[in-house]
């Protein structure tokens, strides 16, 4: 009797210290692969807070699942604002200006080989909700 008690002691707390830690590495992941996720229409913006240096920061513009990747420079000190010349269309240069829950995308060419618009107001998905 005093061995299925103990069994079931050692058991349940063996389910009660899984638990927490489960959630705890979960978190952990979660914080690591950081995204900010910004809106547009269809098109999707994802800034990369994990590789958020001093002096830019990687990005991903996606439409249906397509997308175009690059790294954009800082331009000002309070990093409100940057650039990029898209490496894989060298004749569209993209400005970010940073604000409190959107990012404006300015693009010089309309059209890039997504075939949209990159230019406009891209909202922070979390303010969306």
């Amino acid at each position: 009797m005093m061995k299925k008690w103990g069994l079931a002691l050692i058991c349940a707390l063996l389910l009660m210290g899984c638990h927490p830690r489960q959630s705890v590495v979960e978190n952990e992941i979660t914080s690591s692969t950081k995204q900010d996720v910004y809106q547009y229409q269809d098109l999707l913006l994802f800034i990369d807070k994990k590789a958020f240096q001093q002096d830019g920061f990687s990005f991903q513009i996606e439409l249906n699942g397509v997308g175009i990747g690059d790294f954009a420079v800082f331009t000002d000190q309070s990093h409100h604002q940057a650039t990029c010349v898209l490496s894989s269309q060298k004749d569209c240069q993209l400005t970010f200006t940073f604000e409190e829950d959107c990012v404006i995308v300015k693009a010089t060419k309309e059209d890039d080989f997504l075939g949209a618009d990159l230019s406009g107001h891209y909202v922070l998905q979390e303010a969306l909700l």
